[in-house]
């Protein structure tokens, strides 16, 4: 048998071998790597897997931060504790040393058996209503504040006086140099309430004020009377105050 050969088949094989080998150029120009988006509605491209960070990364991060809060903190504290005075050590509280009382030098004086120097310091214990010392160098049992006047007369004890010295109701005086009287025959101040067991009396020439209602006037000369109780008592004590008796 005789095969013909056409013209058209020949033609048909370059067709078929043409587009073979177009395929298989076309598949091997394609990327290996291609993801398949034959799943995917639309066909979209899914997206790239998310960026791993890596080990190294990581540590390099958290030492910054770390030396970051070593460095505010330490900076937060350098401003604070500046502000505050450092001491260096404490020191105990020294005591407090208390002076000495010094008593006045009529306190002293006052205890003379020397007359003038005795009735020098009581002036002073007077000008200073200084009462505990007056107590002490007053005949308390005998003492009398009496009024010398024609129409009346007033006879104070010394819980009396003493109070009309604390209150301000009166105030004697008796100036520096004061004239002394002693009492001799023919006097007035001999026959003035005294008390007649006493060794040796001394009359002072003073003044008062008063404003404790008494039958005399506001002021005026005072006389003052002092004793010594006897000749073995060392010291003087009041024991009357004659108000308005200008003198023995």
């Amino acid at each position: 048998m005789n095969t013909r050969k056409f013209q058209g088949d020949d033609h048909q094989n370059d067709t078929t071998v043409t587009a073979s080998t177009r395929q298989e150029r076309v598949t091997n120009t394609l990327p290996v790597n291609t993801p398949d988006t034959t799943g995917l509605p639309y066909g979209i491209i899914a997206p790239p897997p998310p960026k791993v960070v890596s080990q190294k990364t990581f540590v390099v991060v958290v030492t910054l931060l770390s030396l970051l809060f070593v460095v505010s903190a330490g900076t937060a504290a350098y401003l604070f504790y500046s502000k505050v005075p450092i001491q260096k050590g404490i020191t105990p509280p020294l005591p407090t040393l208390t002076p000495a009382l010094t008593l006045p030098l009529y306190t002293t004086n006052i205890q003379s058996a020397d007359f003038e120097t005795f009735v020098d310091a009581f002036s002073q214990a007077l000008a200073h209503s200084d009462i505990p010392t007056l107590d002490k160098y007053t005949d308390q049992r005998n003492f009398l504040e009496v009024c010398v006047m024609a129409d009346a007369s007033c006879g104070n004890n010394w819980n009396i006086v003493s109070s009309q010295l604390k209150g301000k109701e009166i105030q004697f005086i008796i100036p520096q140099n004061p004239t002394i009287d002693q009492v001799t025959g023919g006097t007035v101040c001999q026959y003035l309430p005294q008390n007649t067991s006493s060794a040796s009396y001394q009359f002072v020439l003073g003044l008062y004020v008063q404003n404790a209602g008494l039958v005399v006037p506001q002021s005026g000369e005072a006389l003052y009377s002092f004793e010594l109780p006897n000749k073995s008592h060392s010291t003087w004590l009041w024991n009357a105050a004659y108000l308005a008796q200008s003198q023995c």
